[in-house]
């Protein structure tokens, strides 16, 4: 095998700037290589650029003859193997009919067409999309690449590329003496435009772009799904921001009037009962018992339990009315200061007096961390501390409620007992 010292037809059409002069130079010379190759009743079958080689000297080499085949019918080749390469074969070929010489002079049309406009003039990105090109379509004209080019060699490429066999240049001959009429043209020295440079970054994501067509069916079918899902939670969305507030009300002792913004609405236990989301005043009385007059703040769309419990009162029900009493701490501290402000009638010697034993206390000591809001009876005491919280409250039962905005609620029925401290500590994790 001879050594050629140069490169590829191929490496030529990509990187150097060429005159229309060099290009019919070179066409000229391996149109000559293939005539030799006729001569002797060999066709070549797989002509192409990285077939053809180009010395430093400027001479052609035609290289790779694995796939010719003889007039008579003998192949050069070893069976099996793809007879020609696709952007170069002649429709001929590509319907697997019998050919000529005039199938390889239709590749010397496209090699022709490259080396004018370094474009194939059948593009295409698959196997069956160039086939159909080449049966069926026309290529683009040179002028939309050389405005100037003459008509002559337009009329070269045409019949070169001719569809019909019959059509095209019956030899190698006629398509010679085409080209050596236009090398005589002295305007042949202008430059044709320059090789493209492709993008690499364009071309790297093309091909892999390319390898996820098989799995492309997945990918729809799986962002549908997602857009269901995403559907649903906004149904889901929207439904909960309908859901109503409801409070549950209990007290100690039972059978007590409850009063709801203004409105009677039984007597406890009070079951499940939507109201409105925001402040809501409550009122609690039962005969011998201290009334519990107080405001709390609910939120909306959770279900309340609220607990309360009323003292037993230690002077006749008459004398409470006047007064107004809560369960509030500072309301219930005052609770003496009213009393002993009440004046007694000395000039009724058996008139009862009025003997009010001062409420017992106990100490809540809460520590809450990293933060929260603390609710004693849904009465919002502290909010987003981490320190300890520490409240003096009557003995009794308390409904404790300690609100995390991340992390949840903790709630707990708390038992507050005379001259005793209780110590609890909140530290919720994720």
């Amino acid at each position: 095998m001879e050594y050629v010292e140069g490169g590829s037809l191929g490496d030529l059409i990509a990187g150097k700037n060429l005159t229309i002069n060099d290009v019919l130079d070179i066409m000229i010379q391996i149109c000559e290589g293939v005539r030799e190759a006729h001569l002797q009743n060999i066709f070549h079958r797989d002509l192409k650029p990285s077939n053809i080689l180009i010395t430093r000297k400027w001479l052609v080499k035609i290289a790779d003859f694995g796939l010719a085949k003889l007039r008579e019918g003998t192949a050069l080749t070893v069976e099996g193997t793809r007879m020609g390469t696709i952007q170069y074969m002649s429709p001929e070929q590509i319907r697997g009919n019998d050919f000529d010489e005039r199938s390889d002079i239709f590749s010397l049309g496209v090699i022709f067409y490259e080396l004018m406009t370094r474009q194939l003039p059948f593009p295409g990105k698959t196997f069956e999309g160039i086939s159909f090109a080449i049966l069926s379509q026309q290529p683009e004209p040179l002028k939309k690449f050389i405005p100037d080019v003459s008509d002559g060699l337009q009329s070269i490429v045409e019949q070169a590329l001719a569809k019909a066999i019959e059509k095209r240049y019956q030899n190698i001959d006629s398509l010679l003496i085409g080209l050596e009429r236009e090398k005589e043209d002295p305007l042949r020295t202008k430059t044709i435009p320059p090789p493209i440079t492709k993008n690499k970054w364009r071309e790297s994501i093309s091909r892999l772009w390319r390898k996820t067509i098989p799995y492309r069916k997945y990918f729809v079918i799986a962002g549908i799904i997602l857009t269901i899902i995403g559907f649903i939670a906004d149904i889901l969305g929207i439904l909960g921001s309908f859901k109503p507030t409801v409070i549950s009300i209990s007290t100690v002792p039972k059978d007590v009037k409850v009063v709801l913004n203004g409105k009677f609405i039984g007597k406890t236990p009070i079951p499940d009962t939507s109201i409105q989301a925001g402040k809501v005043s409550l009122k609690f009385s039962k005969a011998g018992y201290v009334s519990i007059d107080t405001t709390i703040a609910v939120e909306k769309g959770i279900n309340w339990m609220l607990m309360f419990t009323l003292k037993k009162a230690t002077v006749p029900p008459s004398d409470f009315d006047s007064l107004k009493i809560s369960s509030e701490p500072p309301r219930s501290a005052n609770l003496i200061e009213q009393i002993s402000k009440k004046k007694l009638d000395k000039t009724q010697p058996n008139s009862p007096q009025i003997i009010v034993e001062p409420p017992m206390f106990g100490k809540l000591n809460v520590l809450v961390k990293p933060f929260g809001s603390i609710y004693i009876n849904r009465e919002r005491r502290k909010q987003g501390t981490d320190v300890l919280y520490t409240e003096s409250l009557p003995a009794g039962i308390y409904r404790l409620l300690v609100l995390h905005p991340e992390y949840g609620r903790w709630e707990e029925e708390i038992n507050i007992k005379p001259n005793a401290s209780l110590n609890l500590a909140s530290t919720v994790v994720g």
